[in-house]
């Protein structure tokens, strides 16, 4: 704020006594006064208008200042198409993410990862040229990694333009030996030429006992020359996970104290009783509910090979449910029920043979009852 300023010269106390020379010193005297007021405020007013134009101005460049910075640092980390150098890193230009095809599993049940490659580098990437440039990492819930017992190869060659992505799917058990139950997590790194290792987000799975539900020992042909005989067995768990419950599958080589193949049949309701079968050739036959009426059929070989999976509906007209019988030469087949195709089912081409004629119940007294 600009101050007034003090009149010192004050006529008498009676202005009638003044002259005429004294009364006009006076009134000119409080003219210029009032000139020199004006020309403070004006003053005053010009240099708060020039600071805010200099503020104005210093803003305006500061701003253009960090842009400048901001832009040539993206540059220097390969954010714009630059050649890689030591102020970039892989991580800036390329994104790596893994998905895996289920959140539980059973012990030794195949792990399939999928690492999703994507690439934002401006250049075209070649990819793939040792079977070590995709590797992975496994942390139990303490922390602890998990020792990686055996190689993952992830060779073959291929070239990732800018922009574009890739996926390559690997089973994680061929490389690690997954028998506790627990909660792990998983990371995979990848070697990029000229850029550097690349990692991704850790992805949680879990391990999982299940309960088990039936099993059976069986002989089968050893691997080994000669005639030996190999106990094998079949096992039916069934696990269950928050309000999901999953019908699984195992075979043991009980001679070699090994597990030879382990995977999921599909889910089940919680009141459906699996109707296990062995036939003439000890493959696995099993039926089971996986809705109100809705029944799931699957055949598994000796070496736990998936041979065949069919679904099926109670029959609308005379109100019969699947059911599994063995006939007088050993083999089983389905009676009752009505077939429904479906996008998943198997079909082996090592899958038993189907029978000859349509089953229907007419036909069942020529069944006799199954190996329970």
């Amino acid at each position: 704020m600009i101050p007034r300023l003090r009149l010192d010269i004050m006529p008498n106390k009676n202005s009638s006594e003044m002259s005429r020379p004294q009364l006009l010193d006076f009134r000119d005297s409080i003219q210029r006064e009032s000139r020199e007021q004006k020309e403070m405020k004006k003053t005053g007013v010009l240099y708060q208008a020039q600071c805010g134009r200099w503020k104005l101005l210093s803003n305006f460049f500061l701003a253009i200042i960090f842009v400048l910075t901001m832009t040539s640092g993206a540059v220097g980390q390969g954010f714009i198409g630059a050649k890689p150098n030591s102020k970039g890193s892989a991580t800036d230009v390329i994104s790596l993410q893994i998905e895996l095809n289920q959140e539980y599993y059973l012990p030794k049940e195949s792990v399939t990862a999928t690492v999703i490659l994507t690439n934002f580098s401006g250049q075209t990437l070649e990819l793939g040229k040792t079977a070590t440039w995709m590797s992975f990492e496994i942390e139990n819930s303490e922390g602890r990694p998990e020792l990686q017992e055996r190689l993952i190869d992830a060779s073959g060659e291929f070239e990732l333009k800018s922009a574009l992505r890739a996926k390559k799917r690997l089973d994680i058990t061929k490389g690690f030996d997954l028998f506790e139950p627990d909660v792990y997590q998983l990371t995979a790194y990848v070697d990029i030429p000229n850029w550097g290792r690349v990692a991704s987000s850790p992805k949680k799975f879990q391990i999982l006992a299940g309960i088990n539900y039936w099993s059976r020992m069986f002989g089968a042909p050893s691997s080994e020359e000669g005639n030996k005989i190999e106990t094998r067995k079949y096992s039916l768990i069934q696990a269950i996970y928050l309000k999901e419950s999953k019908m699984y599958v195992r075979v043991d080589s009980v001679t070699e104290s090994k597990i030879l193949s382990v995977f999921s049949l599909g889910p089940m309701v919680s009141l459906s009783k699996p109707s296990p079968q062995i036939d003439r050739w000890n493959n696995l036959h099993v039926l089971y509910q996986i809705g109100l009426n809705g029944y799931v059929y699957n055949v598994i070989s000796p070496d736990g090979e998936h041979l065949r999976r069919q679904y099926y509906l109670k029959n609308a007209i005379n109100f019969s449910y699947p059911q599994i019988y063995p006939d007088a030469q050993g083999r089983i087949f389905v009676v009752g029920g009505t077939l429904q195709e479906r996008w998943d089912d198997v079909e082996h081409k090592n899958a038993p043979p189907a029978y000859p004629e349509p089953i229907t119940n007419e036909s069942q007294n020529s069944l006799s009852d199954g190996n329970e």
